[in-house]
């Protein structure tokens, strides 16, 4: 598989594809953002302005053409009274699915080169649906079995309830954007800071 992607062969060619263009990525998420928080409240805001001016398809379902792209997306925790932190902007690899959601990977869990290693990791060392290169259809071909082989995904695994993804709404990134997405520090755990669920997850690996 070493052969499969001849852009991005290794971890620092994959981290100065980030820099090369990481203030454009930023401003472009900070945009996407704002909009999907707009699109929570009035319709006018909704899927027809986030697709038309910035060709992001938006979904309110994890199907299975969905499995193994990456996406964004509002979330409000189901037990969050319980949980000890969780993350209100989720990025996710879905899975597999389950009663009333999926199982996805938040790569928010990791610190930003753990993550990026972790991608990486995937992106090489597992299959691809369809497309064989990192375009914009891109999608990984994952399972637990697959996952077992990446200790630090074990922290990232969640399950997601549709139900309380804000508006039923989740934001496709694709997979030409997935290393500018995974760079941006756009994760908000709650009741706990950044670095402190990063070295949480770090331990349990």
């Amino acid at each position: 598989m070493a052969d499969k992607f001849d852009k991005i062969n290794n971890l620092t060619d994959l981290i100065q594809s980030v820099k090369a263009k990481s203030q454009k990525a930023k401003q472009w998420f900070r945009e996407l953002i704002k909009t999907t928080q707009r699109a929570a409240i009035p319709a006018r805001f909704g899927r027809s302005e986030i697709i038309g001016e910035r060709n992001i398809d938006v979904v309110g379902k994890i199907k299975r053409e969905h499995i193994g792209g990456m996406f964004l997306m509002r979330y409000d925790a189901k037990t969050k009274e319980q949980l000890p932190y969780w993350d209100a902007w989720p990025l996710v690899f879905p899975f597999a699915p389950a009663k009333g959601g999926f199982y996805g990977i938040n790569i928010h869990y990791l610190n930003p080169t753990a993550r990026m290693n972790l991608m990486m990791a995937l992106i090489k060392g597992s299959q691809s649906y369809g497309s064989k290169e990192l375009d914009e259809d891109f999608r990984l071909k994952l399972s637990y079995k697959v996952l077992s082989s990446f200790p630090p995904a074990i922290p990232c695994v969640k399950r997601y309830l549709m139900g309380h993804v804000v508006k039923r709404k989740m934001y496709r990134i694709a997979g030409n954007d997935w290393a500018y997405a995974a760079g941006l520090p756009m994760q908000m755990f709650k009741k706990e800071s950044a670095s402190y669920v990063w070295k949480q997850s770090a331990s349990m690996y």
